[in-house]
This record gives C-alpha cells, structure tokens and sequence, in this order.
C-alpha cells in the first residue's frame, strides 16, 4: 500500500513536469531557456524536497507498528472473563459458602452440643438433689414412723383380756354398723376411762351398774350386759363359723384395737350413746348421728 503511493507522487511529480513543458510556446522556451532551467531547478528542488519529505514519512510510518483495531466483542471478550474462569470463580465462591456454612453448623453443633451437656449436668444435678430430697423424706418418714409406732406401742398397752372384752361389747353393742360406727362404741368406753366420772379400766366402765329408781332395779350402763348378748359374744369369740358374723367380729376387734391406740371416729370425745330418737337428740342438740346411734354428752 505505502509503495503504490510511493509511485503514485512520483508518477504525478514527472506528469506535472510534462505538462509545463507542453504547455509553454516553444519560442518562450527558447528565450527563456535560462530562466526556465533556473525555475525548473527550483521545482525539481521543491519537488524532490516534498519527495524526500514522503519518503521521510513513509519511513516513520513504516518504522511505527501498524496498530490493529479491536471489534467491540474481542474487547468485550478480553475485558470479561471465559465462561471457564467464570466458573471456576462461582465453584470458588460457592466452596467458600460451604466451608463458611459447614464452619457455622460446625458452631451450632458445637453449642447445641454444650448447651445439651449442660442441660445433661443440670438434669444430674437436679436429680441427684431430689434423690438426696427422697432418700431425706424416706429417713424422716422411717423415724417418723418408729415415732410412731413407739407411740401406738406406749398407748396400746393393754392385756388380751381388755382386747377380748372391748371387742365384745363394741360386737354387742355395733356388730351391725359400719366400721366408723364400732370405733365410735370404742371410743366411748376408752373416754369413759380416761374421765374421773366413770372407773378407769375397761372392765370397770363395762361393768358399771346402778340401781335405777326409774325402773325399780339394778340397771348397766351398757345394756348388752344385762341381757345376755355380752356374755354370748365372749363365749363365741374367735369360735365362729358364720362368714357374716366372723367378718363383723374381726372389724370389731381391728375396732378395739384402734380405741386403744387413741384413733377417733369423731372429733369429740362423747361418753354416751343411744339408738338414736328425737327425745336424746332434742334434749342433747349436740351430737353426732353415726348409723343409727347417736353419740352425745351431757
């Protein structure tokens, strides 16, 4: 391309030189030969300056490095990165978003970790103390009870005899009444012993009799007494073979055996009791209907 152009200014230059040559009169050429040459000489000089000055030109172009034009998508292509580099990036990126999310679950674990032995220790702890808290209760429940019994032990101290005797009467008396009923009879005969009005043993209180001038004879407190049913139940006692009446005498004596512990049947301490009728239960307003007795005082 740079030598077409070479030839092309060269081709003009001898072109142009022709053209004055012809153009001019011949007879001018002549008488003007001199001047002519001298002008020709300064253009020849002009014209090989401006030649020198192409080929100078020429030179330093073709000394310069053509410089190639990019197209806009070899820029773009240069400027983003290959879909190779792209994906090794986001395997990358996504690498260090597993490590990051495998370290914090790695964290998690390990605090629900401490949190669950912690909870563990706690757990330990708190059951160790109520272990410690139980085995305390069940000492104190065993002394307690020892207490207890050593108690029930120093009160019911009391003969077959009396056992015999008071489950007898309570047999005559409430054979037919509920348990709470039994242990109120038995109640009775032990409040009578305690108090000063009536003989302090149980044989005594059983006993007791005076002469009544209501009814013109010898009357007992307890009426079983006088009409033969005491004497029937301590003859039968633990002989009997009729379930009915072995099942009532055996809530009698486990009656009897609660009297002489001190348990009640109710919360006063009565010293009488009747079938009950609205002439006691008018005339003594506070008492207790248990069955069909009524236990009072006076």
């Amino acid at each position: 391309m740079k030598s077409n152009r070479k030839v092309c200014i060269l081709g003009f230059i001898f072109v142009m030189a022709a053209a004055l040559s012809l153009t001019l009169p011949i007879h001018v050429l002549a008488a003007e030969n001199q001047e002519a040459e001298a002008e020709e000489e300064i253009v020849l000089k002009v014209v090989g300056e401006k030649i020198a000055e192409e080929i100078t030109v020429i030179q330093i172009e073709e000394a310069v490095p053509e410089v190639k034009e990019v197209p806009e998508e070899e820029e773009k292509e240069e400027a983003e990165p290959s879909e190779e580099q792209a994906a090794d990036e986001d395997k990358a990126s996504e690498d260090e978003k597993v490590i990051k999310a495998t370290v914090k679950d790695e964290e998690a674990l390990g605090e629900k970790k401490t949190e669950e032995t912690k909870a563990s220790e706690t757990e330990k702890a708190a059951s160790g103390t109520t272990k410690a808290k139980t085995a305390a209760k069940t000492t104190a429940a065993k002394k307690e009870t020892k207490t207890t019994t050593a108690k029930t032990t120093a009160k019911a101290s009391y003969s077959a005899a009396d056992l015999k005797l008071l489950s007898c009467i309570i047999f005559a008396e409430a054979g037919n009444q509920s348990y709470r009923g039994k242990l109120a009879v038995g109640n009775v005969v032990m409040n009578r012993v305690k108090s000063n009005l009536f003989p302090n043993t149980i044989s005594g209180v059983v006993y007791q009799s005076g002469y009544s001038r209501a009814y013109g004879r010898t009357i007992y407190q307890f009426s079983p007494v006088g009409d033969g049913a005491l004497a029937r139940a301590l003859a039968n006692y633990g002989h009997r073979t009729n379930p009915i009446e072995k099942a009532a005498e055996e809530d009698c004596i486990k009656a009897a055996k609660a009297a002489l512990a001190g348990i009640k049947a109710t919360t006063a301490d009565y010293l009488f009791f009747c079938v009950y009728n609205n002439w006691t239960a008018t005339n003594h307003p506070y008492g207790e209907i248990i069955g069909a007795h009524y236990f009072y005082n006076y």
